[in-house]
């Protein structure tokens, strides 16, 4: 058994986390297997618990599938943060975490951190814990983010991705080189490569998972033909379209 699943946070944590999401690979699996991972642009908080050990990861926003060797009766949860907003949890440079994760140390992890990792299990589905934590945690601790980076952020996950660079620019009132700028900096990615990432989960999420007919997701995600969405991923993504679905195949999901 795998499982995949997301939860939405409560609306006022909704402009700085994306969503919390909890990934399990049952006792029932006989040895270790190779899993992947699919890219989303953004920053994780990432709690882990194997019956060999437990530790708490932050990784920075991911532009590529990553291949990880997981163990039986293992348990991922993460807090996956909306772009920009990674030092409210973390103090990183995102820009130099891109693609990279960092184990917390001891004196790096919160009371809160720590308390939740010792009790988490499988069965864990009420994300009310988090809701209550971080909605303390944001009233004492303020996050400044450029509006015109959050505006850009807003566009893109609205359109899906399917929205080019300079109508976001224009959208913002900034040139496209000054956009580059400011939201490499907040978000560690580049205004094209957010949008490429965005349309790209969403295509996977309509062929791989809602099973949509392939020529109904190229039509719907603007990609000219299935050579060219092909094409998209592995560049993208840095990995073969066929085999990441084969990994996803094995898995159950239940995407909000």
């Amino acid at each position: 058994m795998m499982l995949y699943k997301e939860f939405l946070p409560i609306p006022e944590l909704r402009d700085r986390i994306e969503c919390y999401w909890k990934f399990f690979v049952g006792p029932d699996i006989s040895q270790p297997l190779l899993h992947v991972f699919p890219p989303d642009g953004c920053c994780n908080l990432l709690f882990v618990k194997s019956p060999y050990k437990s530790f708490i990861l932050f990784s920075g926003p991911s532009t590529i599938v990553k291949e990880i060797n997981i163990f039986p009766d293992t348990i991922f949860f993460g807090i996956r943060l909306k772009p920009g907003y990674s030092g409210w949890l973390y103090p990183a440079d995102v820009a130099e975490l891109k693609d990279k994760s960092i184990n917390l140390t001891s004196t790096e992890i919160s009371t809160w951190q720590a308390n939740f990792l010792s009790q988490l299990h499988w069965e864990f589905d009420d994300v009310s814990f988090f809701d209550n934590t971080l909605l303390i945690l944001k009233s004492v601790k303020p996050v400044v983010i450029d509006e015109r980076v959050a505006k850009a952020i807003k566009l893109i996950s609205e359109h899906e991705g399917n929205i080019s660079s300079k109508q976001i620019a224009s959208s913002v009132c900034m040139s496209p080189r000054n956009l580059e700028r400011v939201f490499l900096r907040s978000t560690g990615v580049k205004v094209k490569q957010f949008s490429q990432l965005r349309r790209l989960r969403k295509a996977i999420i309509d062929m791989c998972v809602e099973k949509k007919g392939r020529n109904e997701m190229i039509v719907e995600r603007g990609y000219t033909d299935p050579a060219h969405f092909y094409k998209s991923f592995r560049n993208i993504s840095n990995y073969p379209l066929d085999k990441f679905q084969q990994h996803l195949r094995l898995i159950e999901n239940q995407l909000i």
